[in-house]
């Protein structure tokens, strides 16, 4: 793994507002994701036939309308009882401070007992999923938050003609050639908005998905408005930047590396780097990276690509030591049970995190460009943790001279004196 030891008219907010709100989230450092619909009972799995590198995808891989999806996914999403209570758990023994799931994806199914559909939990499964999730982790003190996609391959009135270079399944459009109304869709998006963040107590994010860079903001979903009615309804909300896919939110383009290193936030709170950690810091931006353990974010039953803990330690303390977030993700399966590789690789996270949590939490981008040796540094008020991920073929762990007066090893306290050379350990 990896040791550590210390050395001692859309008007933006205002910067102090904005402060206040992301104080929290610049402390927490590492979230769980969930992905988590009816695609899960699908697990990769098409016509008993599996579908390569497709889950929370899969309606659109295989092209598939929205009825023969509904038809095929529906029996086998049946959530059992206390899920949500082993989620919450799980994030806990991790050590995350705060759980994003997804209340509504592509594929339209909401997970909330929802007023203006019948494409629901509430509906479907007499059940309120959101609802029990929600309770689940304030049970924990869990920081909560709502991924919701503007994208809806179900709704009738959604345009997928005007919605360029969004997806939309092949055979939905070639059933529902006619003229939409997408004024009536953004209606939709906002009154489901409107249940979410006015039904389930205090809502920390929002996590939107997506825009594309011809198809954002105001046009494709009154954006300015869905903004400002999750402020007014939730005063300490912070919001991701995929309502808009402009330089100014942060995009210079549509790949999951398409992020840039600036952010206005009248377009969000954070920029969203997607299965990729920046080069370098950005400072005075807000990042999260958002990233599966394997290749999908939905269940596949097919996917056993996973990372090794040691890789997921070393994301988080290189995206910590760049002053950003983690959102790692997992896919429970249709039943809401958890893989156990995820389970594995959560617990040992936690162990770790029990031991250096101190050199993760709470801390700040690293002061230097670089270090002469492998690994990262990290930054809480006047101390620096440098996190070894291997030790120095020389044996000495060269510092500025300026760095440190005193340091002491964190997996110890052990007291490590410099030598004569001075700026060395």
């Amino acid at each position: 793994m990896s040791a550590a030891c210390l050395v001692s008219p859309m008007m933006a907010a205002p910067p102090e507002d904005h402060d206040a709100r992301m104080a929290w989230w610049r402390e927490a450092r590492f979230g769980m994701f969930v992905h988590w619909g009816l695609y899960s009972g699908l697990a990769g799995t098409w016509d008993d036939e599996p579908v390569a590198g497709a889950a929370e995808w899969l309606q659109n891989t295989v092209g598939a309308d929205a009825h023969e999806y509904a038809r095929a996914a529906i029996p086998k999403f049946v959530p059992k009882e206390g899920f949500a209570r082993d989620w919450a758990r799980l994030a806990k023994e991790a050590g995350c401070k705060y759980v994003v799931f997804t209340t509504k994806h592509h594929d339209g199914f909401a997970l909330h007992d929802s007023g203006v559909t019948t494409y629901d939990a509430g509906d479907l499964l007499n059940r309120d999923l959101v609802r029990e999730i929600t309770d689940a982790l304030r049970a924990e003190g869990l920081r909560i938050g709502f991924y919701h996609s503007v994208i809806d391959w179900q709704h009738p009135q959604y345009d997928f003609e005007a919605a360029l270079e969004l997806p939309y399944p092949r055979r939905g459009r070639l059933l529902n050639p006619g003229v939409r109304n997408h004024s009536r869709y953004i209606d939709f998006l906002h009154t489901q908005a409107r249940e979410l963040l006015g039904n389930y107590g205090q809502v920390d994010i929002v996590w939107w998905d997506y825009s594309s860079t011809k198809f954002q903001g105001a046009e494709a979903w009154r954006a300015e408005d869905l903004l400002a009615m999750a402020r007014g309804l939730q005063p300490a909300i912070i919001s991701n930047n995929r309502l808009y896919r402009t330089p100014e939110a942060g995009w210079k383009g549509m790949g999951t590396d398409g992020f840039t290193m600036q952010l206005d936030t009248r377009f969000g709170d954070f920029i969203t780097p997607e299965q990729h950690i920046p080069a370098t810091g950005m400072p005075g931006v807000d990042f999260e990276v958002c990233m599966t353990m394997n290749r999908t974010w939905g269940f596949s039953e097919h996917d056993k690509d996973w990372k090794s803990t040691e890789i997921l330690i070393r994301n988080l303390i290189d995206i910590a030591s760049k002053g950003g977030n983690y959102l790692l993700n997992i896919g429970p399966l249709g039943d809401g049970s958890v893989p156990e590789a995820s389970i594995t690789r959560m617990r040992e996270m936690g162990a770790w995190l029990e031991k250096y949590g101190e050199a993760i939490y709470g801390t700040t981008a690293s002061p230097f460009e670089e270090v002469p040796y492998d690994g990262r540094v990290t930054r809480k008020g006047g101390d620096l943790f440098l996190h070894l991920f291997a030790a120095p073929e020389s044996g000495v762990i060269e510092l500025p001279d300026t760095a440190a007066s005193r340091a002491r090893w964190l997996c110890s306290g052990k007291e490590i004196q410099r030598d004569s050379r001075g700026g060395s350990l």
